[in-house]
């Protein structure tokens, strides 16, 4: 059964007031009378504000105009509102419609004349109201959505930080760089996200290969420990192909070790027949395998980190995209070489931030400068379970 629709009627004349009452209830609709604007502002503000409302222009208290203005401006309720008034004013209908009014009707006016009007727009509102509640339908099941797809990417990262104690750490700061490059390449966002996630999930197909083995450099692996690693960007790929949405992510996870100028693997792909996601991993990947060992053997200079990266373009690395880090994405990071980022696994107490710590959605959680303590760190790994924490945590080294 369809819910009764409630109509207030705003008018000071006795005898208009109880005709509208009439035949409004003889059409089925429930109605309340008020004939003052104050109480006429009070009920469509109340708790059980009306679907319709039929307001005199001119009345005691506060006018007709008066009560459409501070309904409008407060924006708590959105009722329609049809103006009545004994003037046939244009400019008083101009402004009347201008502030938010729905209709206008003067006096007299033929009842059926008037209840079709109420008939027209209570019908218009039921459609948007019933848009309105799609709309909002529509969100929570996206936002549901997301949280599933959020919980997928957050397990599978999960198990590449069980294989090795950085690559998890490693796989995140290439992730943040590679969203950096793609930004600044003017990538549409979804390949930028598409990207992220294939960066964040690069390594996934490691967990078919012995960690003796993925541990060492390729050249000193053996013929059969080299074709079992190389096949490891193919299976990343097929598992992350598994969920929903990831297709074109499974697709740079299995190109991510493509050499520009060719000689990589599994295809053997070179220059842009390589995917533009797989060409920005591969540089944020170098990058940041490049700075750690740089802070590792205690080198204060970056700029070398970066003459070392230049040299491998067009070999190993698309130039563009090291254009791109080196004259767009690093002189607006600046990220010292006394600066450490870390994972949430790797925090301790004593770390001093020396970045603010963020949501996904932008939320503030600490502020630059706060001292790690077992709390502030348990807190933050509380919300990266809740919502993720993108970025990596930034403090300061040790000097």
């Amino acid at each position: 059964m369809e819910a009764v629709f409630r109509l207030l009627i705003a008018e000071d004349e006795e005898a208009t007031a109880r005709l509208l009452k009439t035949f409004l209830e003889k059409a089925g609709y429930q109605t309340t009378s008020v004939s003052n604007g104050g109480a006429a502002l009070e009920a469509i503000t109340g708790p059980t504000p009306p679907d319709l409302v039929l307001l005199d222009l001119m009345m005691p208290v506060m006018t007709g105009m008066e009560v459409l203005e501070r309904v409008k401006s407060q924006g708590q309720v959105d009722p329609v509102v049809i103006l009545l008034t004994g003037m046939d004013d244009g400019q008083t209908r101009v402004q009347a419609l201008s502030m938010g009014a729905d209709d206008y009707v003067t006096k007299p006016f033929h009842p059926k004349e008037l209840l079709a009007r109420v008939k027209t727009h209570l019908r218009l509102k039921r459609l948007r109201d019933d848009q309105q509640l799609r709309n909002q339908q529509l969100e929570e099941l996206n936002a549901r959505i997301q949280r599933g797809f959020h919980q997928a990417l957050r397990t599978m990262s999960e198990v590449i930080e069980t294989f090795e104690d950085d690559l998890g750490g490693h796989c995140r700061r290439v992730a943040e760089l590679a969203r950096e490059l793609s930004t600044n390449m003017g990538l549409e966002a979804e390949v930028v996200n598409q990207i992220d996630y294939a960066a964040r999930l690069m390594d996934l197909g490691l967990i078919g290969v012995p960690r003796e083995i993925a541990k060492k450099h390729e050249k000193a692996m053996t013929g059969g420990e080299w074709q079992l690693y190389r096949h490891h960007p193919e299976l990343g790929a097929e598992i992350v192909r598994n969920v929903e949405g990831l297709d074109e992510a499974a697709r740079f996870i299995r190109h991510h070790h493509e050499r520009y100028g060719g000689g990589g693997f599994p295809d053997d792909l070179a220059g842009e027949k390589i995917p533009v996601g797989s060409r920005v991993i591969a540089v944020a990947t170098k990058f940041d395998h490049l700075m750690e060992e740089a802070r590792k053997a205690g080198d204060e200079h970056p700029e070398q980190v970066l003459f070392n990266l230049l040299k491998e373009r067009r070999t190993n690395l698309d130039p563009k995209i090291v254009e791109v880090l080196r004259r767009k994405v690093l002189p607006a990071r600046d990220v010292p070489i006394h600066e450490r980022r870390l994972s949430l696994p790797e925090l301790q107490e004593g770390m001093r931030l020396s970045r603010d710590v963020k949501t996904v959605d932008g939320r503030l959680l600490l502020a630059t400068g706060v001292l790690l303590t077992g709390p502030y760190i348990a807190k933050l790994i509380n919300h990266d379970r809740i919502l993720p924490i993108v970025h990596d945590i930034f403090v300061h080294a040790p000097q």
